[in-house]
């Protein structure tokens, strides 16, 4: 689905890219892509990035990922790709469990948003030698889903301008959800060593693309937003571009 590839991996790299996608989803122009059969979205709200949550900060090349475990949600099977292409061992979670399975030991890795660390308690399973990389995997978002045909025309659009309306205050949870982190468990990445991980994300991208999974049309309006950040990255010239 069209809003479903807004969480793609590496589509959305920062805070102000997310911005605007959000406000081209609230444009009127955009709105027949918000209905899908008898369903429509009816709005869609920022809930942060998602960031690698590793126990051992030591690791900070893809190669020393191989054979680590990886919790991979059941309900969306690009994770498990994505995990097994990097050589990790995916573990199948549900949203319940996956942070009691990175604190008791379960799994070496799960990706979470910052508002996960004191929700789900997971500086227990990070310890003294873990380390949350900030790099933002995806960016997550709330969708407010409506059967359209049970509300008044033009409802939806209405809804979706407002939830629009309350971006601010959706970062701001975000933010002081991330200020609550220990600072300590940040773990930075070298530039040249992003630029690498964006150029593998983007190939993933296309691959889950071409298997059926991502949406192609949204895919291409995020390469033209970031690309519209950015016009010198690699990928706007790329001859696969998406």
């Amino acid at each position: 689905a069209f809003t479903g590839t807004l969480d793609s991996i590496g589509a959305i790299p920062t805070d102000d890219h997310m911005k605007t996608v959000l406000q081209y989803m609230a444009d009127p122009k955009l709105a027949k892509l918000m209905i899908n059969g008898e369903y429509e979205v009816a709005g869609i709200g920022p809930a942060g990035a998602a960031y690698l949550f590793t126990k051992d900060r030591t690791i900070d090349t893809v190669a020393e990922l191989a054979g680590k475990k990886m919790a991979v949600l059941d309900f969306d099977k690009t994770q498990a790709i994505m995990a097994e292409s990097v050589g990790m061992a995916p573990v199948t979670a549900s949203i319940t469990n996956f942070g009691s399975m990175f604190n008791n030991g379960s799994v070496d890795i799960i990706g979470a948003p910052a508002v996960a660390y004191d929700a789900l308690e997971l500086y227990k399973g990070l310890g003294e030698n873990g380390a949350i990389v900030n790099f933002a995997l995806i960016q997550l978002t709330v969708q407010v889903i409506i059967r359209h045909d049970r509300f008044p025309a033009g409802y939806g659009q209405k809804s979706r301008e407002f939830v629009w309306s309350q971006y601010d205050r959706f970062m701001e949870y975000i933010n002081s959800s991330t200020k609550n982190i220990k600072p300590t468990y940040w773990l930075e990445l070298p530039e040249k060593d992003k630029i690498g991980y964006m150029e593998m994300f983007r190939q993933s991208r296309i691959k889950l693309r071409n298997d059926g999974y991502y949406d192609g049309k949204m895919l291409s309006f995020l390469s033209k937003v970031r690309c519209q950040k950015d016009a010198a990255l690699a990928e706007c010239t790329a001859k696969d571009r998406e």
